[in-house]
């Protein structure tokens, strides 16, 4: 996949929404990209407090498919947000997929979300925002 940044300052937009949580940082926040999967974050972008939560920056256990929705999904509600004022054209079709999608995953996602949203409660309630 090749991913093209239309918008100019986006880095200043992302780190602003990311600020705008409370506590600050703890979140995702990701383009608007009406290309591939329109319902979930396929670009993301998180402060370094993400580890400091999670331990990694995505599951281990997805290869390649399924980590876009477990990041948009874990942070729902009200800390996953999709930025109208940043957008990426992702050209799909352009290289084609290089990988096997790992279809068989989708069965570890709900299990996966449980576990990211415990550890999610658990740092919140420890650092003044659960």
């Amino acid at each position: 996949d090749d991913t093209e940044f239309v918008t100019a300052s986006w880095v200043t937009a992302a780190v602003g929404a990311l600020r705008a949580y409370t506590p600050p940082n703890v979140g995702v926040v990701g383009p608007t990209c009406h290309e591939g999967n329109v319902r979930i974050l396929t670009h993301d972008m998180v402060h370094r407090s993400h580890l400091a939560v999670f331990g990694v920056y995505y599951p281990r256990v997805f290869k390649n498919w399924y980590v876009d929705d477990w990041i948009t999904k874990v942070y729902q509600p009200g800390r996953s947000t999709k930025l109208p004022n940043w957008t990426v054209r992702h050209h799909v079709g352009t290289y084609g997929t290089r990988y096997r999608i790992a279809y068989e995953q989708q069965g570890v996602l709900a299990a996966e979300l449980a576990s990211g949203q415990a550890k999610l409660r658990a740092y919140l309630a420890a650092n003044g925002g659960g």
